[in-house]
């Protein structure tokens, strides 16, 4: 069987998503009651829940329904970490993955593609993730602040030009909490295969999907920003090919950590009995263990001497 994450990057059925960074930052081994903290559910849609904050126009609570029905990962919940954004939200955004990527001095930065080696990163960044050029030109020519390049995102809009499908309501990121890789492609298969039109990218941090089709009537979902964030204590992210190894774990103590709890709490005696019958066992594997490691050396040598 195929890894289509590799069949993607080899080229070998061509790209069908646009991988916009080769090196993940989603944060694995969470549980799902880490995963799920501090979100909310989403109305009339079971089962998808989202962050504080975030805008669901009737497109994009239209797609989760959708997207509910074909979610390829079930041991992976699904949450909404973007939504409808402003000017000012779209700014916001941008202008930290530019630094984070990056950055670059203000400054006349024509696109062209025997060029872009020579730019900063978040320069090169900016241009491969979006498709209008002329807009990033122009805010990397203003002052790197969010009143400046909010100015030139609202100025496009206001012609008609729309830097992201974010602002119309049109598109939506999916947190990757969990997702290998591998995990991200099964969910842009699911989704490019099941709705067309849809576009699907493939980012470091989350899975930002676009193109969805407009869907009139219904009323706007706004997530209320009162509910508590992730607590500071929750592990960092670690980085794969690791954290995917490690994955197991959490998925197979967190459900049984508190009812192994409640019962040493309800019995503590249970614990000394259980070394009792644990330590002997053990120590019974072992010295079979190597006695039967000795037994397979010692035929050997003698098999080699008598050929």
């Amino acid at each position: 069987m195929s890894n289509p994450y590799l069949d993607i990057l080899s080229g070998r059925r061509g790209s069908r998503y646009k991988i916009a960074s080769q090196t993940s930052a989603c944060p694995m081994g969470k549980s799902s009651v880490q995963i799920l903290q501090g979100t909310v559910d989403v109305p009339s849609v079971p089962g998808v829940r989202m962050k504080p904050g975030v805008t669901l126009t009737p497109t994009i609570s239209s797609f989760l329904v959708v997207l509910r029905q074909i979610w390829p990962l079930p041991n992976v919940p699904i949450v909404i970490s973007q939504g409808l954004r402003t000017a000012k939200n779209q700014a916001t955004v941008m202008l930290s993955n530019f630094k984070r990527k990056g950055g670059g001095a203000p400054g006349d930065y024509p696109y062209a593609k025997d060029k872009l080696q020579g730019y900063p990163g978040g320069v090169r960044y900016l241009y491969g993730l979006y498709g209008n050029k002329s807009s990033i030109q122009s805010l990397l020519k203003v002052a790197q602040d969010v009143e400046s390049w909010t100015a030139i995102i609202q100025g496009f809009a206001n012609r008609g030009v729309l830097i992201s499908d974010h602002m119309s309501g049109s598109a939506v990121d999916i947190r990757c909490w969990n997702m290998t890789r591998e995990d991200q492609v099964r969910v842009a298969t699911a989704i490019e295969s099941s709705i067309p039109g849809t576009k699907v990218v493939i980012e470091d941090d989350h899975i930002h999907v676009e193109g969805l089709k407009p869907v009139e009537g219904g009323a706007m979902v706004v997530a209320p920003s009162a509910v508590a964030e992730l607590p500071d204590a929750t592990p960092d992210i670690v980085a794969e090919p690791a954290a995917d190894t490690l994955a197991w774990w959490a998925r197979f103590w967190e459900p049984k950590r508190d009812a192994i709890a409640k019962v040493i709490k309800a019995d503590p005696q249970i614990v000394t009995d259980t070394l009792k019958w644990v330590v002997p066992t053990a120590a019974a594997v072992i010295v079979l263990g190597v006695g039967l490691s000795r037994l397979r050396r010692q035929g050997s040598y003698a098999q080699q001497e008598i050929l």
